[in-house]
Parts: structure tokens; C-alpha cells; sequence
């Protein structure tokens, strides 16, 4: 939130290897907290070329987004 001078990135929500597809086109870099609905210890990992060709065209609804260089990060999803 900009008022409380919080940087929140780029971030998309979808089921969509589609919209998955441009939203990595639009960034260098892109993490997520899971692509594939398969429980990783909830780790935020980058989304590699692999893990998208891998993906099927829709899956569970998952959180991506644009990755930021940080000193401290929060990443809060509820």
C-alpha cells in the first residue's frame, strides 16, 4: 500500500497456464507459491520455463507475482 510506503508487486491470481503465460512475458522474474497444487511447504519459489510447459492449461488457483530485489520480505495471502 503506497500510503503506508509498503511496495506491493505485480500480482496476478488465476487457473489460466494462459494468463500465467503473458503475465511472465510482462516480468523478468515471477514467483509463485504453488503451480501445480502439489504442497511444497507453502516455500515461494520462481516460476521457471519448465514449470509452465509442464502445467496443465488450467489448474488450481494459485498466486503469482512479479519478483522484486528485497531487504525484508512479508508475504501475506488470506
Amino acid at each position: 500500500d503506497s500510503q503506508l510506503g509498503i511496495s506491493i508487486p505485480n500480482t496476478l491470481i488465476t487457473t489460466s497456464k494462459d494468463g500465467l503465460v503473458n503475465f511472465c512475458k510482462k516480468h523478468s522474474k515471477t514467483i509463485t507459491k504453488s503451480i501445480n497444487n502439489i504442497p511444497n511447504g507453502m516455500l515461494t519459489t520462481l516460476v521457471e520455463d519448465i514449470d509452465i510447459i509442464n502445467s496443465n492449461s488450467t489448474f488450481f488457483y494459485s498466486l503469482f507475482q512479479a519478483y522484486t530485489e528485497k531487504f525484508i520480505e512479508l508475504r501475506i495471502f488470506f
